[in-house]
């Protein structure tokens, strides 16, 4: 398993952590489940962004089709 350093909104500064992505999937009573993951592995050059947008798809094409898709704000970000 990858370990890295991530901007911590919470410490407001880089702390060790997990490179784990993870996708959750809500249904509308509240009932939240992990539905796909991925490992973020800087050397394969992929930015966290298309790591989402491949967890995504794999999900819409097991039969998973979410009316929306939210993320994090930095998602949308540089």
């Amino acid at each position: 398993m990858q370990i890295g350093y991530f901007w911590s909104g919470v410490h407001h500064r880089p702390i060790k952590g997990i490179d784990l992505i993870t996708l959750y999937y809500t249904d509308p009573t509240g009932l939240s489940v992990p539905v796909n993951y991925r490992i973020y592995d800087k050397r394969e050059g992929k930015t966290k962004n298309q790591y989402l947008t491949e967890m995504i798809a794999e999900v819409e094409s097991w039969g998973l089709t979410p009316k929306f898709v939210t993320g994090d704000s930095w998602y949308s970000s540089r």
